[in-house]
């Protein structure tokens, strides 16, 4: 269990980008004890990453705030692909079998802001100005020294460190900990800029050529684009790449659009940039862990990154949360890593095969490229694969200590083709059988705790698996919430009489869940995965989940009481306090 050693704070999180401000939001609303320290003085005003993908729209429903990410956001409808002026491919967004079929546009400045007034609704804020100095961690805490807005040495405690700092992380850098990569060949001009041009406003388009790519990308609510072109073959020849001015982009986008003469003008911001591929080993040291871009970083190509770096988050919060409170010991934290780190793996690897078809080696991969690779994503099967995967719905912990199936055989046959512990949970609409009104089965998540969906087609044993789940203190609003959910209305009343809150579907949503089968037991964790499956109204599964694969126990949350410390702490860094406070001012 986690030490009940006096700390300041249960949790600190350093960095206020997307994954700790998503984080912070998410130890908040659980009542988590935490601080969030960033070295900026204020939000990000940059763009940089701009888009997210469903499931993490999925997830920022859970949080509540998929109205407000919809609200400061675009749809971006399709992907072109032209060689001169002719167009050789269309990507077709938004045709998903899912509740958000869509790539979203969003600046980075735009979500970090509508987690940041989350956090700031919750009762929670942010220690803008303050630096991680260094720290040191004993097996019962993490003693932290920072440097405050009054650029002086203060120090704090917490129980776990959270680094969400991005590429550049200081925490991992002090902790020894390897960042494995290497940093890619080509180097690529970028700005946000407007195109006096009549190409859809809300699709991507790109030219291939054989001295490079250029990328035209939309944001959301204005006539600004984002540009990409790089120059790696130029740097194979050894002639140096230009800085980004409007001037050179307006030459690159003549000469690769094979002469197209539209004007590029009031540009926003211009850099060169270069893509780094590295990740760690390891998300997890003693109390320290990594999250988002200070685990790894990959080509934005597919716009993976900021996304995967918030399902970080969201991984992570409810494990802490439980461990702070006494509730679960601490090697359900050891579960982070083994989870995230081979998706991270997967997406790094897929960006990397993604970089390398886009900007080929050779003239012989070039071809290939231009005209056998365009043609198969013209193909329906072929793009519904590739956005399955950019869209991040394939993302599933199957292999998961967490993931339980208590399946027939021929329940097992069944489902591992269609539903399986480990994967996220489907959207589907349900009618709430009193009141009549419809909603998405994701609303039922929005709660911390997790949540047991019975699908039930008949009433046969009802009433004995109904009993057991009223005598067991975990469902005695400590863990979990239950959901009756049936595609019959006659039943629906007839279950209704148990007082539990009971939902209809149609015959079809019935079946995504429970197949071909009358009942099924799912078991939602609070990230909207599903941790327990069973074609059995038997609570003594979902008993024995809480209590030998969780190892949850339901006692009052033991919360850990101020105490200031000293500055005393043991250092990591090679300064001395006074000089490291001297060179960040």
């Amino acid at each position: 269990m986690a030490s009940a050693f006096q700390t300041d704070t249960d949790i600190l999180i350093v960095g206020a980008g997307p994954t700790g401000l998503a984080l912070a939001c998410e130890l908040q609303r659980r009542g988590i004890a935490h601080r969030i320290f960033d070295k900026k003085t204020h939000l990000s005003t940059a763009s940089k990453a701009s888009n997210i993908q469903p499931r993490s729209l999925e997830q920022l429903h859970f949080l509540g705030l998929k109205d407000k990410i919809l609200a400061k956001s675009d749809r971006l409808t399709g992907q072109n692909v032209y060689i001169g002026n002719k167009k050789v491919s269309h990507i077709k967004l938004g045709h998903l079998p899912i509740e958000y079929p869509y790539i979203l546009i969003i600046p980075q400045s735009d979500t970090e802001k509508v987690l940041h007034d989350h956090l700031l609704e919750l009762g929670g804020r942010v220690d803008f100005g303050t630096e991680l100095f260094d720290f040191a961690q004993d097996e019962n805490r993490v003693q932290v020294r920072y440097i405050n807005q009054h650029n002086t040495v203060d120090a704090i405690s917490c129980k776990y460190l959270v680094s969400c700092e991005g590429a550049h992380s200081k925490v991992r850098k002090l902790s020894n900990i390897l960042f494995q990569g290497r940093t890619y060949e080509e180097e690529f001009l970028l700005a946000d800029l407007e195109i006096d041009w009549d190409y859809a406003p809300k699709d991507t388009h790109a030219w291939f050529h054989k001295e490079g790519l250029f990328i035209a990308l939309p944001l959301p609510y204005s006539k600004q684009w984002r540009i990409f072109a790089d120059f790696k073959i130029q740097k194979r020849k050894g002639q140096k790449v230009p800085k980004a001015s409007l001037d050179i982009l307006q030459e690159v986008f003549y000469k690769r659009t094979q002469g197209l003469r539209y004007k590029l003008h009031s540009p926003t911001w211009m850099s060169n940039f270069k893509i780094n591929r590295r990740m760690v080993k390891q998300y997890r040291k003693g109390r320290l862990f990594l999250a988002g871009d200070a685990a790894h970083i990959h080509s934005p190509f597919g716009g993976q990154g900021m996304n995967t770096s918030i399902q970080d988050a969201f991984n992570l919060a409810w494990k802490l949360a439980l461990v702070c409170k006494d509730q679960a010991p601490d090697e359900l934290l050891d579960t982070y890593e083994a989870e995230r780190l081979p998706i991270a793996k997967n997406v790094l690897s897929r960006t990397d095969f993604n970089s390398r078809v886009l900007f080929p080696d050779n003239s012989l991969i070039r071809l290939v490229r231009d005209h056998l690779a365009t043609k198969a994503l013209a193909m329906d099967k072929i793009q519904q694969r590739v956005l399955t995967r950019i869209s991040q719905l394939n993302v599933r912990y199957k292999n998961s200590s967490l993931s339980i199936n208590d399946l027939s055989s021929s329940a097992y046959q069944a489902f591992k083709k269609q539903l399986s512990a480990g994967e996220r949970s489907p959207q589907i609409s349900i009618k709430n059988s009193s009141l009549k009104t419809a909603t998405s089965i994701f609303d039922l998540f929005q709660s911390t705790k997790f949540t047991l969906l019975v699908f039930c087609q008949q009433i046969k044993d009802f009433p004995h698996f109904i009993h057991d789940l009223q005598q067991t203190e975990i469902t005695n609003q400590v863990f979990m919430n239950t959901f009756i959910i049936t595609d019959h209305a006659d039943l629906a009343q007839q279950i209704a009489t148990h007082q539990l809150p009971t939902y209809i579907c149609n015959a079809k949503d019935f079946k995504t869940y429970a197949n071909a089968n009358p009942s099924l037991l799912c078991l939602v964790r609070p990230d909207g995965y599903i941790g327990f499956l069973s074609d059995q109204l038997n609570w003594k599964g979902v008993n024995d989940y809480f209590s030998s694969v969780l190892r949850l126990k339901a006692t009052p949350s033991v919360m850990s009481s101020p105490e200031k410390t000293s500055n005393k702490v043991a250092s990591i860094g090679q300064l001395s306090p006074t000089k490291k406070a001297n060179q960040l001012t």
